[in-house]
């Protein structure tokens, strides 16, 4: 009923009754990218409050009021699945986190590694990539982006299960792998980890070497293929 509707993200909180945008780039994504107008009906959301049916009341040059109709559902209770990734280039980042965000990712960290190339992530811009990808797939909850974190201290901190990508090793199938609870997968850099870094993962108890298969693939390719394993799991 309400698939065809355009979606907008708001950090606000969410109620019935007269809201009103003044974000400037939010008012002119609403009124020039989206091309509503006066009238036109849209969803409002954010995971704290959920999603609303609105329409759009007033347009103004530097705010747009909407008149939020009625509460239409809350964000779904699923397992957790979190991409740690090792930082790459800023377009195949982009490639990385819409297309993971739409198969229902819920947590993005930024994992700094022996071999890691891109060693600062511009967590603003992934953000926007978040937000965008979540009003395109029709998502009330969007994934958290945590700092950038070492590989040894992701490993120290690690308490529940963690999907190594191991490209190196006869290791069991990801489709293979059953676990019923929040997990993590971890993606490696450009050119694998350093066999001290092997080392601490294989001793990591919380740690399960997994395959995606015979071919070599780019991290943003290993992400969307596991992740989509694993939200199967």
């Amino acid at each position: 009923m309400y698939s065809l509707l355009r979606r907008v993200y708001s950090e606000n909180e969410i109620s019935t009754g007269d809201f009103i945008f003044k974000n400037k780039d939010k008012v002119h994504h609403i009124s020039k990218v989206l091309r509503l107008k006066e009238g036109d009906n849209l969803l409002i959301f954010n995971q704290e409050s959920g999603e609303f049916l609105a329409s759009i009341k007033a347009i103004k040059r530097s705010e747009i009021t909407l008149d939020i109709k009625k509460f239409i559902r809350k964000k779904s209770e699923k397992r957790s699945v979190t991409i740690a990734f090792s930082p790459i280039k800023p377009d195949r980042v982009r490639f990385l986190i819409e297309k993971c965000t739409e198969i229902g990712c819920a947590k993005f960290i930024p994992v700094i590694t022996d071999r890691t190339i891109v060693k600062k992530v511009n967590e603003e811009k992934i953000s926007s990539y978040i937000i965008g990808a979540s009003e395109q797939s029709g998502r009330v909850s969007l994934p958290e982006i945590q700092q950038s974190v070492s590989l040894k201290i992701l490993i120290e901190e690690n308490r529940q299960k963690m999907l190594f990508c191991d490209e190196r090793e006869n290791t069991q199938p990801i489709s293979k792998v059953k676990i019923d609870s929040d997990i993590t997968i971890l993606i490696g850099p450009e050119g694998g980890f350093s066999d001290e870094e092997r080392k601490m993962l294989h001793l990591n108890k919380y740690i399960i070497p997994v395959t995606l298969g015979q071919n070599i693939l780019r991290a943003e390719t290993a992400a969307i293929v596991a992740l989509t394993h694993a939200v199967k799991l």
